[in-house]
């Protein structure tokens, strides 16, 4: 019997730095979570998931700065 469900591995590298740059990553991720195919729930946790990143990379470079 065939199935429509199909599992799909795709590994993605993504390099960046700095709270800004961890920003606009977050924003692009939020873009696709607005396009409402089935992954979009995905992205849009993701999306949260690197905002909350971002502002702990932030505290780092704060704490990074006082010396």
């Amino acid at each position: 019997m065939a199935t429509k469900n199909r599992d799909v591995i795709l590994g993605v590298g993504i390099e960046t730095s700095g709270e800004a740059g961890v920003q606009r990553l977050a924003a692009e991720v939020r873009k696709l979570g607005q396009e409402g195919d089935p992954a979009a729930a995905e992205c849009r946790a993701l999306a949260d998931q690197l905002d909350r990143l971002g502002e702990q990379v932030g505290a780092v470079q704060a704490v990074r700065s006082l010396n």
